[in-house]
């Protein structure tokens, strides 16, 4: 929201300075990001007066300028501007002077064959307003040498971040009035006259059945005027300062009404409609061509205020380009509604548009404020353009407001710690434009423009902003003993979790809870939640799999050329609206390469064995390595079918890992294959915690023994079984074992042959050979219940 100092001061007496006011309003809740004050950019620029303008040899609309600044000897200056000529005074910017429009320096320089020492300069390069069709032209008065910033009129610039709960923050009234509670300054009563009816409108209005939902009020007068300037004067000066182009009159005063009162309105060329005005939900497929040019194709859910020829406006949103207002406008009608944020809001998001009543209405328009901006723009309309207006033509009915708020002044302190004067309570709330009666308790009417009061703590916010958090006076807690923070299990758990993939080179990702429906759908088969307003298309769901989160940023990613991606994120997954339906998952996606390319290291294209290899170093931490078993069926769409497994602990599934199927790497835009592990770590028991001695850790003096054994087995036995069984032999002595081979081939007749290791650590003495031959022996016996055979 920008807004200059003399727009304010229209509403607020104040002696205090832009800084200061700037302050304060962020310390009342409206953070100012900038202050622009020209002041000190226009330091460096002069006054000059043209001694003499003669024609530049070379170039028939230049001319030669000879100019004093009032000291040394006359400069010369090469001008293109039509109104140069002898006696004018304007502002010169000099060798070395840095031009705000341009963001470059002046040099001296020839033009056309002409010395030129400076530059006569224009509003517009000045940044002072959009003229630019001649130079500056300064009172005859004007001291010639002076600084520019003594003698232009130039406007002191506010930007402010609005939060989405306060609308009324949207007008400089709004401003003006916190400002005005909070003891900067005294509010300035608006005193106009609202203009005579003396003609009949010619044009009617209507709200029909299917729209009453959304716009609930519209009102509108006409007028017949007699002239639409395109300079709208001091209004087109306000609005230039904040960045916006002047059109014409009339356009200008609903832009400045928007920014003013936070009342957008819209403003018909009546010659340019056909019949009355009626507020209707559009016909689906209906076109219609906004203000900016561009074609929309409206559906049923849209809101419209059309004439018999069709479409005239998008409610809230913008204009159509066939009946607006120019220069050449002799019959206008003005109306103003009143909108439901939601379906305001939607409608802009489906159809992708931008503007300023979008802004405000979204955020919620005062209801109460339709007559009060016709009457004000009306004024403004009449003074200027002159000429006739009716009455006000209506449909619909003002919403009502019968909130009422019975507010004891004990609360404050409850809440807050600290009392606050009745007094000051009661003027606070006053200023704000509440209506306060009662004492010690207080009955607050909020006014329609705060529909964010609704509840006693939101009086009470309202008066420790205003009145100041630095009334609050710091203490330290009594806390004793003090109790160290402690972590949950889970949490516990989880931080390990992240720690341990972190420490395999693995980066932590954060995402939003929202994902595609379409990439959900494609992943799994099926879209979770349903988001009823999302933020944008593509977060229209609560996620179900961790991979529809991280998949794309794999893909924006690749797009700025990182390909060897390893990403991890620890997030909640939705299977259902209910807090049970909630649950935690780790999960990891890794593409590209393995590692990056080294001389000294041997890098591969990552695939399903690298995402099984972290997602069991993770259940080799958690003591769960060699109590899972591998199952490849019930696979979901998304990934590969034939590289991909379930992990299950008992019959309930714990963790998925694989590649992602090729099909969605090509929609994704993903350059490399992807793999991926889902880790679900909520079911997976917490160990009972069993006393709190520490476990020391265990060494061995004794030599360590390895054996190698091949065994046959068909082709869809998991070697996973086998290693499991092996080390249930003998847990005190059996350290480890591991898969070092798998051989298959024609000649083996649809068997495979397994080959692996078995680690032998001993504790209390050295191995005899009968000790060795007695675990192999039951390492084959093992296999051979298994169905296994020697090799």
């Amino acid at each position: 929201m920008k807004f200059t100092l003399n727009w304010l001061k229209q509403y607020l007496d104040t002696d205090k300075t832009p800084a200061e006011l700037a302050d304060k309003l962020s310390l009342i809740g409206l953070e100012v990001e900038e202050l622009i004050d020209p002041s000190e950019t226009l330091k460096p620029f002069i006054v000059a007066e043209v001694l003499d303008a003669k024609p530049h040899p070379d170039a028939d609309k230049l001319q030669v300028l000879s100019v004093s600044i009032g000291e040394g000897e006359p400069l010369q200056v090469v001008c293109g501007a039509p109104n140069a000529k002898k006696g004018l005074k304007g502002i010169l910017a000099r060798p070395g002077d840095m031009i705000p429009a341009f963001g470059e320096k002046i040099k001296k320089a020839k033009v056309r064959g002409v010395e030129s020492c400076g530059m006569m300069c224009s509003m517009r390069e000045l940044q002072l307003g959009q003229d630019h069709d001649g130079i500056i032209e300064l009172d005859a008065n004007a001291p010639v040498g002076t600084s520019a910033a003594d003698v232009l009129k130039y406007e002191v610039v506010f930007d402010a971040e609005v939060t989405p709960n306060r609308p009324d923050y949207l007008g400089v009234k709004g401003i003006a009035r916190d400002l005005a509670a909070s003891g900067m300054g005294t509010m300035i009563d608006e005193q106009f006259d609202p203009v005579k009816s003396s003609i009949e409108s010619v044009v009617s209005l209507a709200v029909a059945d299917d729209a009453k939902e959304v716009c609930s009020y519209i009102g509108g007068i006409y007028s017949e005027i007699k002239r639409n300037p395109v300079r709208s004067g001091w209004i087109g000066d306000l609005l230039s300062a904040v960045g916006m182009n002047p059109k014409n009159f009339l356009v200008d005063v609903t832009n400045f009404m928007t920014l003013d009162s936070c009342r957008p309105m819209h403003a018909f060329d009546v010659d340019k409609l056909s019949g009355n005005l009626t507020v209707r939900q559009a016909k689906e497929g209906e076109k219609f061509v906004g203000l900016d040019g561009v074609e929309y194709t409206l559906t049923s859910a849209d809101t419209v205020v059309a004439d018999d020829k069709g479409v005239q406006l998008l409610s809230g949103i913008m204009g159509a380009k066939s009946s607006g207002c120019d220069e050449n406008t002799k019959n206008v009608f003005l109306i103003a509604e009143t909108l439901d944020p939601v379906a305001i809001r939607r409608t802009a998001r489906r159809h992708n548009i931008q503007s300023d009543a979008k802004f405000r209405f979204e955020r919620g328009v005062d209801p109460a404020s339709v007559g009060y901006g016709l009457s004000k723009a009306t004024h403004m309309m009449n003074y200027v353009c002159k000429g006739e207006v009716s009455g006000l033509v209506e449909a619909g009915a003002v919403p009502s407001d019968d909130r009422s708020i019975s507010y004891d002044l004990k609360s404050f302190k409850q809440l807050i710690g600290i009392d606050i004067p009745s007094d000051i309570a009661v003027n606070i709330l006053t200023v704000l434009g509440c209506d306060v009666t009662g004492t010690d308790v207080l009955t607050v009417v909020p006014p329609s423009y705060r529909q964010d009061l609704k509840e006693v703590h939101d009086i009470t916010e309202e008066l420790i902003r205003i009145w100041g958090y630095d009334k609050i006076v710091s203490q330290t807690l009594d806390i004793n003993p003090v109790v160290k923070p402690v972590l949950l299990p889970a949490q516990t758990r989880l931080f390990q979790v992240k720690r341990l993939l972190a420490s395999i080179g693995m980066n932590e990702a954060l995402s939003w809870s929202f994902v595609s429906g379409k990439l959900e759908e494609k992943l799994i088969g099926q879209t979770g939640v349903r988001i009823s307003n999302p933020i944008t298309p593509d977060h229209d769901v609560l996620r179900q799999t961790g991979l529809s989160s991280l998949l794309p940023f794999v893909s924006s990613n690749q797009a700025r050329g990182q390909l060897n991606l390893q990403l991890f994120e620890c997030a909640p997954i939705f299977n259902g609206i209910n807090p049970g339906d909630q649950e935690m998952v780790v999960t990891g996606v890794m593409s590209g390469e393995s590692q990056e390319k080294s001389w000294d290291k041997r890098e591969h294209a990552v695939d399903v064995m690298d995402a099984k290899e972290a997602l069991f170093t993770v259940l080799d931490r958690l003591g769960l390595s060699d109590k899972v078993q591998l199952v490849t069926d019930e696979l979901i769409p998304g990934v590969h079918p034939y590289r991909s497994a379930r992990v299950l602990l008992g019959k309930f599934e714990i963790a998925r890992f694989g590649e992602v199927h090729p099909m969605i790497i090509k929609d994704q835009s993903i350059k490399t294959g992807v793999a991926f592990f889902e880790l679900f770590i909520d079911r997976i028991p917490l160990k009972a915690k069993k006393g709190t001695a520490k476990q020391e850790l265990q060494t061995s003096a004794f030599q360590g023994v390895r054996r190698d054994f091949a065994f046959m087995a068909d082709e869809d036995f998991k070697s996973g079984d086998l290693i499991k069984a092996v080390k249930k032999l003998n847990p005190q002595l059996i350290t480890d074992v591991y898969l070092f081979d798998v051989y298959q081939g024609e000649k083996l007749n649809g068997k495979k042959s397994l080959a692996i290791t078995v680690v032998m650590q001993p504790m209390d003495k050295t191995l005899t050979d009968a000790d060795i031959e007695l675990v192999a022996a039951n390492v084959m016996i093992t296999a051979e219940d298994l169905g296994l055979s020697l090799r």
